[in-house]
């Protein structure tokens, strides 16, 4: 998070993710939403720079991580899945209605 800060004045956007050290791609772990909160990252100079949210959003914690971050945007991927490559019809539309929810 403290990266971002020195990219705002050149960055249209910012994707937060998690991060696991050694572990490539998806980690299925819900980011620290408060941590972000408090960062500072979200108290942009302009309204330009737009924060958008992932890392462990499912149906079940999407509004919750939206009423914390105030994202622009949220981006999910195995949190909608019925296996593995297979998004699961019903909880894409339980996310997108909790995301716009909150």
């Amino acid at each position: 998070l403290v990266d971002t800060l020195k990219y705002r004045a050149v960055a249209s956007a910012f994707l937060l993710d998690t991060a696991v050290r050694w572990s490539e791609g998806e980690t299925r772990e819900p980011i620290e939403w408060k941590r972000i909160a408090m960062s500072g990252v979200m108290q942009t100079p302009d309204a330009r720079v737009h924060v958008i949210l992932s890392g462990g959003l499912t149906p079940g914690n999407v509004a919750h991580a939206v009423r914390i971050v105030r994202p622009y945007a949220v981006d999910v991927n195995s949190g909608v899945e019925a296996r593995p490559g297979r998004k699961d019809p019903d909880k894409v539309r339980r996310f997108v209605a909790e995301a716009k929810a909150a």
